[in-house]
């Protein structure tokens, strides 16, 4: 009896000592968690994923003392900004840039507020004098890109954006407006290579079918057909997505398909303008001009400044015979020709001029025209960046509502 009871001795004394050492393992990782130092890591971690809620817990947590004052100030100040009181935060971030390890991000929050109050040139400064104390410093890297990108500085922004994504090899969004930049500079196949590391980083992204309908769209326009297919078998169908798959099968020589698909782009009310295109082009290869001529027609209609259907349409009213009408086509195709020299001759212009507020605002109203808006609200909103008081550039920003496309949103996630 006695024995069995000394037996058991050793196994509950291991017991209390695995207790103790587990118990004191707990009151460690307390310790270290609740140290200062640990806990001003956390909180940059915080303001760097802009957790607002949580950042206020945390600075709050802080110790009074001087050696966080500095600390507190650039959390406080940040904070601040989010409630767009301007003034108090910058007052909070003069304090905060007293102390050289936290300087450069009280720097880029700088940027930040002046951004944010439409004075661009010196919220560019203050990013650039953040990079000076820390080239490696991300979030002066993204809002440089956006800077640049919002006035149409897109060599800058791209050299930025690759900063971005080199030093964070996890994000997705920098080659997101890297393809984006691409594609409307019509270099078609270092946009494919950016929209696919994209997905390669984030296959699950939430804009994912916008991503894969506009890498399809580079692949078409770089008849890379069979791979245009395979992008757009990912996606969800649409009339948009319809069409360009009709648009492939007509490339591939595959006419019944591409007519089977391109009916279907056209659902009741649609008038898929990429739909309506591949159909006058059937059409016009069977020699049924005037069925031709009727799709055309309607494309136009449809896309007044696409100059693929207005040519395609002047072929078939000279196929037809129809002189008169084909003559006025001409006028409409030599005038969209005319409108595109006229960009690009303002694009060479604003690259010279980088900080003109009115070619970005011509170049605008001219991308309208042509029926490019996501180019046509990145220009008008360059100008208005660049002139807050452009009163004709806010008029044609308000009326084309919200952004097409935002960099900011997308780099930043806010």
């Amino acid at each position: 009896m006695s024995s069995r009871f000394r037996s058991r001795r050793p196994a509950r004394a291991l017991v209390v000592l695995s207790i103790a050492l587990v118990g004191g393992g707990s009151l460690v990782g307390l310790w270290w968690c609740q140290r200062p130092a640990e806990q001003l890591r956390r909180a940059l971690a915080t303001l760097e994923a802009r957790d607002w809620e949580r950042l206020q817990y945390q600075q709050f947590a802080l110790p009074r003392s001087n050696e966080y004052a500095a600390p507190s100030s650039l959390f406080a100040a940040a904070l601040k900004l989010q409630r767009r009181d301007f003034l108090p935060a910058l007052r909070e971030l003069g304090y905060a840039a007293a102390d050289p390890k936290i300087r450069p991000r009280a720097w880029v929050l700088s940027g930040e507020a002046l951004y944010a109050q439409n004075r661009f040139r010196e919220a560019e400064l203050n990013f650039k004098h953040a990079l000076e104390l820390d080239p490696d410093l991300v979030e002066a890297h993204r809002w440089l890109a956006i800077a640049y990108y919002d006035i149409g500085l897109m060599a800058e922004a791209l050299r930025h954006l690759q900063q971005v994504a080199d030093l964070d090899p996890r994000d997705p969004r920098p080659h997101r407006i890297m393809a984006v930049i691409h594609l409307d500079r019509g270099s078609y196949a270092i946009a494919v290579e950016d929209f696919e590391e994209s997905l390669r980083r984030d296959p699950r992204q939430l804009d994912r079918q916008e991503i894969l309908t506009e890498l399809a769209q580079a692949q078409l326009t770089l008849k890379r057909f069979d791979d245009a297919q395979r992008t757009l078998a990912s996606c969800h169908e649409s009339p948009e997505v319809l069409a360009m798959r009709a648009d492939a099968f007509f490339a591939l020589g595959d006419a019944a398909q591409a007519k089977r698909v391109a009916e279907k782009a056209l659902q009741p009310g649609s008038e898929q303008r990429l739909a309506l295109l591949v159909l006058g082009k059937l059409a016009l290869n069977e020699r049924r001009y005037d069925d031709a001529i009727d799709l055309l027609s309607k494309g136009s209609e449809a896309a007044s400044s696409d100059y693929d259907v207005q040519y395609t349409l002047l072929t078939a009213l000279r196929a037809a015979g129809r002189a008169e009408d084909a003559e006025k086509q001409v006028r409409a195709v030599e005038e969209l020709r005319g409108l595109r020299e006229r960009f690009d001759g303002l694009l060479e212009q604003a690259v010279s001029d980088p900080y003109n507020a009115e070619i970005r605002y011509q170049m605008g109203i001219l991308a309208d025209r042509l029926d490019m808006p996501r180019v046509a609200q990145s220009w008008l909103k360059a100008a208005v960046v660049l002139d807050p008081h452009h009163r004709l550039a806010q008029s044609e920003v308000k009326k084309h509502g919200a952004a097409v496309f935002n960099a900011a949103e997308t780099l930043r996630g806010n």
